[in-house]
């Protein structure tokens, strides 16, 4: 794990979740070998945003997160209020 990265991704991740554009996020280290990309897990409101959200996310994470370990999901909790 890479602590400037870490620190970059949060940042991003903050500035993203103060525009409404997600709920929440998590943020994760995952790999073999001593090799370690970090994963990023979101949470949103509406299902139909999913696919666009992503592409939002990966596209402010290029170059920090791979867009494969970008992951976007509803948040049931929020749904539910």
């Amino acid at each position: 794990m890479n602590a400037e990265t870490h620190d970059d991704i949060t940042r991003q991740l903050e500035m993203i979740k103060s525009t409404g554009l997600i709920a929440d996020y998590w943020v994760s280290w995952v790999g073999c070998n001593g090799k370690l990309d970090p994963r990023v897990c979101s949470w949103i409101v509406s299902e139909r945003e999913i696919q666009s959200t992503r592409e939002k996310i990966t596209s402010l994470l290029k170059g920090l997160v791979p867009a494969e370990n970008v992951i976007v999901k509803i948040d049931n909790h929020q749904s539910a209020q």
